[in-house]
């Protein structure tokens, strides 16, 4: 939706000081993340690097005068991470900006603030793309709805805002339902959203909602970048990826552990670490959960507290597991539990976040023959681990009851 005297007028004249962003723009996780520093291949259309799966293993005990066994080779392996497209533009009048300037009362200034937001939005999204597996998926509808519906329920609300325009598509594929449908308000405490006319297609759990138009023409891994439900796994949610088939190659795997709706426990903690560091050599020294899981996590961990100075501190400021940093990000699935080592895993960045132009050219362009602008936001990135077996998570864990 473009800004025009319409969408700004509550900015103009009769409020002032700061206003306040109501929804929740964080984006923690992917401030975590650094930067490959692998080159880019013009000549492949990507990032390539290589991972050694197996090798020579002839070696070993022999007699005085026994031949050497069958000399074996090291076999490697060549992944490749492509840098994903994300934009974020923006749309004024002339006469909007025009109203702003003259309006001194006015405590927003109309085009640099649709700019700082449309960034914020940005990397909100980004992070929401950093737990996700490249396809879009927001959410599914909780039940049957009708086709006259204006509300529904849905899984979770968790990746919802007032405003968004999504798609809905039969489960795992590129097929709509519905299209471009706009979300006018989201409940988060109860898990419905709202619609401004009733949505005109049945729909059943086995839907999915997702970003608008990022099903259609889709490449095999998505438009979107790669997240942690890809990164780490075994082959469960993505058989392919990086361009090596996890299915046949079980070294390219990530150690995921099925909690069958089972209560997080220090010992499941503890065994995700465990096993992590057995297949892969590298001990995690990250873990990253949704605050709903923290209640379990506190319920593991507050038995063990102690009195110090005869005080009795109820409280915790930096949450550790064994020696390990725990992270919160209400953008992690509620019912999973990551467990990281962070120098594999990698943001492939061809172009740094940047306002939208090539060059020399402007900025702000004006939409042929309209007096009406536009700019834009736009980030060349991935996310990727040229070691798998380095990461691991727990799934399906029971979920407190609470806000996601």
């Amino acid at each position: 939706m473009a800004t025009d005297l319409s969408s700004i007028a509550g900015a103009l004249k009769q409020v002032y000081g700061q206003y306040n962003v109501q929804q929740n723009l964080k984006h923690k996780a992917i401030d975590e993340i650094a930067k490959s520093l692998t080159k880019y291949s013009n000549g492949g259309a990507g990032y390539f690097g290589a991972i050694n799966s197996y090798g020579n293993e002839s070696g070993g005990a022999i007699n005085e005068t026994q031949s050497f066994n069958t000399i074996d080779n090291e076999n490697y392996e060549q992944f490749k991470v492509i840098p994903k497209v994300i934009v974020w533009p923006i749309q004024f009048s002339g006469l909007s900006a025009a109203a702003g300037d003259q309006d001194d009362e006015s405590f927003v200034n109309i085009v640099t603030d649709a700019l700082d937001m449309a960034k914020e939005r940005m990397l909100k999204d980004e992070n929401r793309q950093f737990f996700g597996n490249g396809k879009g998926t927001l959410g599914v509808p909780a039940g049957t709805v009708s086709s006259a519906a204006t509300s529904f329920s849905v899984d979770s609300a968790q990746y919802f805002r007032a405003n968004m325009v999504v798609d809905i598509c039969t489960a795992a594929s590129s097929t709509e339902v519905i299209s471009s449908l706009r979300i006018t308000q989201v409940d988060k405490v109860n898990n419905v959203l709202y619609f401004a006319a009733s949505i005109g297609a049945s729909l059943t759990i086995a839907n999915e909602i997702v970003k608008e138009s990022v099903r259609v023409s889709q490449p095999s891994d998505g438009k979107e970048m790669m997240g942690l439900r890809g990164i780490v796994d075994d082959a469960t949610d993505l058989t392919t990826f990086e361009n090596l088939n996890a299915l046949t190659n079980f070294i390219w795997r990530g150690r995921r552990i099925d909690a069958s709706s089972a209560n997080l426990t220090s010992d499941l903690l503890q065994r995700l670490l465990d096993d992590t560091e057995t297949l892969g050599g590298d001990a995690p020294d990250t873990l990253i959960m949704h605050q709903r899981q923290r209640r379990k996590y506190l319920d593991i961990v507050t038995p063990q507290k102690r009195y110090m100075d005869g005080k009795l501190d109820a409280g915790f400021d930096k949450l550790t597991f064994n020696g390990k940093d725990l992270f919160l990000d209400e953008d992690c699935q509620t019912a999973t539990v990551y467990a990281l080592t962070k120098k594999h895993i990698q943001k492939y960045e061809l172009k740094p976040l940047t306002m939208g132009g090539y060059e020399d050219s402007d900025t702000f362009l004006r939409a042929v023959n309209q007096d009406v602008y536009q700019a834009f936001w736009k980030h060349y990135c991935n996310f990727g681990t040229g070691k798998r077996d380095a990461h691991g998570k727990i799934v399906s864990l029971a979920t407190p009851t609470g806000v996601s």
